[in-house]
This record gives structure tokens, C-alpha cells and sequence, in this order.
């Protein structure tokens, strides 16, 4: 989840039916953690357990697109082609 200088790097990803999918970056595979996004100042509230507590951290998130799951779909369908 750390660069080079110990920084948390900023995350990419989209919502797709209202729901956040990161497509690379530090938040990938975490998304169910996401608290609250705030997309135009570009960062989520990530819930985490640190210290045997439960803590909340803000990160860097890039929300590239709002789209829905059938638009989504036929993206995926274009890029494989």
C-alpha cells in the first residue's frame, strides 16, 4: 500500500451501479473498506484496523467515471475485441 517514500499512493477506479471499483492502486481489492468518497477533491475515507482499533484514514482516490453495469459491460466488450 506504501511507495518509495512511505507515502500512500492515489488510487484509480470508477463507480459502476453505485458501487466503487478500483481498477489500480492501493484500494484495489479493498473497495468494501471505502466509507465515504468525496470525488471532486479526489479522496475516500478507508476504514481500517490498526492497532487493535478501529481507525479511519483518508487517501488519495481518482473516480475516473460514474457509469452503469451495462455500460460498463459493453466497454469490456470492446476492449476484448
Amino acid at each position: 500500500m506504501m511507495g518509495e517514500n512511505d507515502l500512500i499512493l492515489a488510487s484509480v477506479g470508477n463507480i459502476i451501479d453505485g458501487k466503487l471499483i478500483v481498477k489500480e492502486g492501493p484500494l484495489k481489492g479493498l473497495e468494501d473498506r471505502v466509507r465515504k468518497i468525496e470525488r471532486h477533491d479526489r479522496w475516500a475515507d478507508l476504514e481500517m484496523e490498526l492497532f487493535d482499533e478501529c481507525r479511519t484514514m483518508r487517501v488519495g482516490l481518482q473516480v475516473v467515471g460514474r457509469i452503469s453495469g451495462d455500460e460498463y459491460s459493453n466497454i469490456n466488450i470492446y476492449k476484448a475485441e
